[in-house]
């Protein structure tokens, strides 16, 4: 049973388990303690870890139909989390250590607090993150799919000196960034590898943008659906998507590889465009998608990359033919961007 006025119960005292607790009625544990039996929260209910710190050892399990929060307190992970194959785990404070692998493989919450420790934390299933989540001194291996959300949700790539923190979204992986977060969305001194697929869905309202501020390298998709703003020189390898009237801003030099391809969206509304501070190294393919509802006049000019300076070309050009066989053609005169007139086929 609960406390009729809280709608939970207390454990405060220091408190070891070694047997079995059936959690059937929402529970907090305040304590300090050390864990080798089992936790078994029943559906509908939750177990919270809110205060102390508290090892949950080796052959220390957490199942159930349940959910349980990690809150607050520094939790030592090293037995079984079953539960979060229900989609019951919420990481909402607190600092969760995980001195070995864990692959989650359910869908998840993640709302605040910090994931560190040893271990790789590999997720297959479906992580929400809607708060500021911390990743410290840890590699994310991410195969499943990750949304961030709401006006809050962020990653922090913290590490200290002499520490790596690295997110790896796979070949399989898909992020959905949908957060309004104010400036920073995936910031820190860690890398973010992206060889999956990463859907840039929305900017904040006030600056117009939203921010990758950790080291960033692309191998898979980038789909640019809302400002996004590197702040560091990036080199891509894999596929830009630039979705009309959105800006691609790189805070430094841009590196195209022999295997990157732009595709650019041409509207009404305007061009799917790249700003960068420092210098362009141009290569791979681009690949112009025009989208009018009404057809631009000839000899009309878009700009689609601005830059301090560039070296090379596209190996290849590819679409830019308009309804009326007219066509957008790609110029290189200007030393400071590209622009694609509309001329006679």
């Amino acid at each position: 049973a609960s406390n009729s006025n809280s709608g939970y119960s207390f454990i405060s005292s220091t408190f070891s388990n070694s047997g079995t607790v059936n959690v059937n009625a929402a529970l907090y544990i305040n304590g300090n303690g050390n864990d080798t039996g089992n936790y078994v929260v029943a559906s509908g209910q939750t177990l919270v870890f809110s205060s102390g710190t508290r090892t949950l050892d080796t052959g220390s399990k957490i199942t159930g139909l349940g959910s349980v929060n990690f809150a607050s307190g520094t939790i030592n992970l090293k037995g079984g989390l079953g539960i979060a194959a229900t989609g019951g785990l919420t990481v909402s404070g607190g600092i969760l250590n995980l001195p070995s692998d864990l692959t989650l493989g359910g869908s998840w919450t993640w709302s605040g607090g910090t994931i560190s420790g040893a271990g790789a934390l590999d997720t297959t299933g479906t992580t929400t993150v809607s708060g500021n989540a911390t990743l410290l001194d840890k590699t994310w291996n991410n195969s499943g799919t990750v949304i961030l959300t709401g006006t809050g949700g962020s990653i922090d790539l913290s590490q200290d000196t002499g520490s790596v923190t690295t997110l790896n979204n796979l070949s399989s992986g898909i992020i959905n960034q949908n957060s309004t977060s104010y400036f920073n969305t995936i910031y820190g001194a860690g890398s973010f590898a992206n060889a999956g697929t990463l859907n840039w869905n929305a900017s904040n309202s006030n600056s117009g943008y939203s921010f990758i501020s950790s080291t960033f390298s692309n191998s898979g998709t980038l789909n640019v659906s809302a400002n996004l703003n590197l702040s560091q020189s990036f080199t891509d390898a894999g596929k830009i998507v630039l979705h009309a009237g959105t800006t691609l801003a790189v805070n430094g030099n841009l590196t195209l590889l022999a295997s990157a391809e732009i595709d650019t969206t041409i509207a009404n509304n305007g061009v799917g465009s790249i700003n960068i501070s420092g210098s362009a190294s141009l290569n791979g393919i681009l690949n112009i998608i025009p989208q009018f509802t009404t057809l631009p006049a000839l000899g009309q000019s878009y700009t689609f990359m601005n830059f301090a300076n560039d070296t090379g070309q596209f190996n290849t050009v590819e679409g830019g033919t308009l309804s009326n066989g007219e066509k957008l053609s790609l110029v290189y005169t200007d030393p400071k961007d590209l622009r694609l007139n509309v001329v006679a086929a």
